[in-house]
């Protein structure tokens, strides 16, 4: 079976942070996978992946995301369920390539749903329960 070079899974390995070794082929990963493992902070080692479009961040005491994830232009699927993020930053209108972040089991008020609805490109979907999408337009003010 061949493997997928593009796809980096590092999932449920007990990691704080990307190995080194996993660095030294970053241009040619579209896909990375950290679900399951203990990030408390946002790895910045992430920038290094140019080329992502997908980034899995599952099930990790994540508490927010910088500012510099509009680093990430080709960016389209973000997954941070089960994490503590509660709000994403005005960055985050810049991805223009973001089509779906995946949101659910983060215990989140309407009122902090509402908040990161309104900082998503004009294009992006939302799951904020696992059978449930939520489509662009959305009420901003």
């Amino acid at each position: 079976m061949k493997q997928d070079l593009t796809v980096l899974d590092l999932s449920n390995k007990n990691l704080k942070e990307i190995p080194r070794k996993a660095l030294e082929n970053s241009a040619r990963i579209e896909s990375l996978i950290l679900s399951n493992n203990e990030f408390t902070k946002f790895p910045n080692s992430v920038f290094a992946f140019e080329n992502l479009k997908t980034l899995g961040l599952k099930n990790n005491d994540i508490t927010d995301i910088p500012n510099e994830i509009s680093k990430l232009k080709n960016l389209k699927t973000l997954d941070i369920r089960g994490t503590k993020i509660h709000e994403l930053p005005d960055s985050m209108k810049d991805l223009e390539n973001l089509r779906l972040v995946i949101m659910f089991e983060v215990d989140l008020t309407d009122n902090e749903k509402n908040k990161i609805k309104c900082v998503l490109p004009s294009n992006c979907e939302i799951m904020f329960s696992k059978k449930y999408r939520e489509y662009p337009p959305y009420k901003c003010d």
